[in-house]
């Protein structure tokens, strides 16, 4: 394309002095005809040879003007290709600063970790979209440099071909004169002819001696364009050790922002930790809330009771806690009353037992001994109000865990021994009979 624009551009002139060397030449060659009569017709292949010589340092002026014009463009799109990569590896080390900026400011808001991790995160695709431009741009320039090694191998080519035609032109030259000799021996006959003959021949030498001094341009101009490739390499290898230094930047970010990350996750782990301790303080802070209502309950905190050598548990001494409640299966051997039995709970603060369901009723069966007779069991929190049966707390029984319902009797008894569905017996308030009472809060209630 670049040869295109070269050749469309070329002057008026030039274009019509292509036409003007056959001209001449058909001048040159229609002339002896008019002046030497057909017997001496051997002399048109000498005009011929003249015409072609005439035309040759033309077209190689065209060619090496191409040559400059294409080396000119060549030598301006590659300042451009550097300007910009010079560009882009400011662009680099600008944001090299700006990512150190950035680790500055990460170690000391250590408490916005997760904003600033997405930011570096945003960074770190920033950076490799651009090493991956990078990367597109140097295949670009790897590309051009085989373009213009091509365009050096095909200036190559020229010069060879060049070199080929200048041997013809030798060659041509000593078949010239070869023919002058011939043309010497002939002119001794035609004396006007030999004159013609001479400066045609000394036309021919100020030729061969202008394709001799071309030669040499044109092998100073190959020299200079190994030159402008051996330029090229360099510039080649030192763009290519550039883009190491800027890959090992790169990887050095990598591993900071690695290290980042690690500092990010250890930092989420001790915020774990951190928020399981709040989480654990904040248990003990509602434990140590409800231990300190449940000692508001008491007018007189027993101490000793709750406390033994100074070491504080559930329930009181005696007392047997199951989930979230203190039980205490009285075993004395003074008997009491339902009424009587329900005060003495009520004195340590607490109330008859309630069962809620056959777990609790397993467990009160687990806890309870047969003492005396198959009639006396423990009292329970239930009682008759004439109508139906109701717990001390208010709800009506659903359970029915009955062994024996007598008539008449407003208190129930849990017998031990039996199967906990059928565990319960009915009787008056004066028999007299063990019980249970129950605390429905725990000291410590983590455990």
């Amino acid at each position: 394309m670049m040869d295109e624009e070269v050749y469309e551009n070329l002057p008026p002139p030039l274009k019509e002095e292509n036409k003007d060397p056959t001209t001449t030449s058909e001048f040159k060659a229609k002339e002896p005809e008019a002046t030497v009569s057909s017997k001496f017709a051997e002399i048109e292949p000498v005009a011929d040879s003249h015409s072609r010589t005439h035309l040759l340092p033309m077209c190689l002026g065209i060619l090496c003007i191409i040559l400059l014009a294409s080396m000119i463009g060549l030598i301006v799109y590659i300042t451009t290709v550097m300007n910009k990569l010079e560009a882009n590896l400011s662009n680099l080390k600008g944001q090299n600063e700006q990512l150190t900026v950035e680790k500055r400011v990460l170690e000391y808001q250590t408490e916005q970790l997760k904003m600033e991790k997405k930011v570096l995160e945003n960074q770190t695709e920033q950076v490799t979209t651009e090493k991956r431009v990078l990367e597109n741009q140097t295949e670009q320039v790897t590309v051009k440099m085989k373009m213009f090694e091509n365009r050096t191998e095909q200036l190559m080519l020229e010069k060879r071909i060049l070199l080929n035609q200048t041997e013809q032109l030798m060659l041509e030259k000593k078949v010239l004169e070869n023919q002058t000799e011939q043309v010497t021996v002939k002119m001794k006959m035609f004396e006007n002819q030999t004159e013609q003959l001479m400066l045609e021949k000394r036309i021919l030498l100020n030729q061969t001696e202008q394709l001799m001094l071309e030669k040499r341009i044109l092998l100073n101009q190959t020299e200079q364009l190994m030159l402008e490739k051996r330029i090229l390499l360099n510039q080649t290898e030192q763009l290519t050790m550039e883009k190491k230094v800027l890959e090992n930047q790169t990887e050095q970010v990598t591993v900071k922002m690695k290290m980042f990350e690690n500092q990010t996750e250890q930092l989420m782990m001790e915020k774990r930790r951190l928020e399981n301790q709040t989480e654990q303080l904040s248990r003990d802070r509602d434990d140590l809330n409800w231990t300190l209502e449940v000692i508001l309950t008491f007018n007189n905190f027993p101490v000793n009771e709750f406390c033994p050598n100074k070491t504080c548990q559930s329930c009181r001494t005696g007392w047997i806690q199951y989930q979230k409640k203190c039980y205490l299966f009285y075993n004395d051997s003074s008997w009491m009353t339902w009424n009587d039995s329900r005060q003495y709970c009520k004195d340590k603060n607490a109330d008859l037992v309630v069962i809620d369901d056959l777990q609790e009723q397993k467990f009160i069966g687990q806890n309870t001994k047969y003492y005396f007779d198959e009639f006396h069991g423990y009292w329970m929190g239930l009682q008759n109000n004439g109508t139906t049966w109701v717990w001390i707390d208010g709800h009506k029984d659903t359970l029915q865990y009955w062994k024996n319902l007598f008539n008449s009797t407003l208190y129930a008894l849990t017998m031990p021994g039996n199967n906990p569905q059928q565990s319960w017996n009915s009787g008056n308030n004066y028999f007299l009979n063990k019980f249970i009472c129950e605390d429905d809060k725990v000291l410590i209630r983590s455990n």
